[in-house]
């Protein structure tokens, strides 16, 4: 994923609540102990020994980063963001001569988000993912995981901001030709190279269950991980795209 901070650090007043502040900075302007913080609060999140480079690279990775504070003031999370453009176009329209219309389309991508226990669950990724969705006005939302909580999460946000229906893989198997496309993309981006485009999977990313606990979730979303083949153990993942806007209006 694109790496990078230009002009989008310093202090998110407007990301505000009263149970936890919200700051949006430079990742660059992390310190030491910072990371050390992070990466002890990642560990216990996921449940797992995560190694520190693995949480910084992930800090390093973002053009958008979010760094959740408990009340007390301790760093207590944070949410990685970055950009790219991925071409889309109508298959069925074109110029006569074999040019396609289409449109470069802004995807937004959650590097990672990882929350204290007592965040969690109390809409902090919302909080935080709508305020980059209205910063950035992309195309199309995605991230990466083998968690379906986080599936549950974005659909939660997709119910308030008028998407739900527009995310792939979907709960009643539908299907989206930009979607595919933008999943494609991402997948080269992140040099996967057992990507499924049908069912937006690939086999053993991780190599391991990321996280040591995954909490229950809507019966819909449990039943599209079992019948997508989702194998936590192994380290499978899915890529998912929460398409913002309506391309199919855009592209004529």
């Amino acid at each position: 994923m694109p790496a990078g901070t230009a002009g989008r650090g310093g202090a998110f007043e407007q990301v505000h609540r009263t149970d936890t502040g919200v700051v949006q900075i430079s990742a660059d302007s992390l310190g030491k102990s910072a990371i050390d913080s992070l990466t002890e609060v990642a560990r216990r999140g996921f449940g797992t020994n995560m190694d520190r480079e693995e949480v910084a690279e992930h800090l390093h990775a973002a053009e958008i980063l979010h760094v959740f504070k408990s009340q007390g003031g301790k760093l207590a999370g944070f949410a990685s963001y970055s950009t790219m453009q991925a071409r889309v176009s109508n298959p069925h329209c074109g110029d006569g001569a074999g040019e396609k219309f289409g449109i470069d389309a802004t995807v937004l991508y959650l590097n990672g988000i990882v929350l204290d226990s007592g965040l969690q669950g109390k809409g902090n990724f919302a909080l935080s993912a709508k305020a980059v969705m209205t910063l950035i006005n992309p195309h199309a939302f995605a991230l990466r995981t083998q968690n379906p909580a986080m599936y549950s999460a974005l659909r939660k946000i997709g119910l308030s901001m008028g998407f739900a229906h527009r995310m792939f893989p979907s709960l009643d198997a539908s299907s989206n030709r930009y979607a595919a496309v933008i999943a494609m993309e991402i997948a080269s981006m992140l040099n996967e190279r057992n990507f499924n485009p049908e069912s937006f999977v690939e086999a053993g990313t991780y190599g391991r269950a990321l996280n040591g606990h995954v909490p229950r979730v809507n019966e819909e979303v449990e039943r599209l991980f079992v019948k997508l083949g989702i194998n936590r153990e192994t380290g499978d993942s899915m890529i998912i795209v929460a398409m913002l806007r309506d391309l199919e209006r855009q592209i004529v």
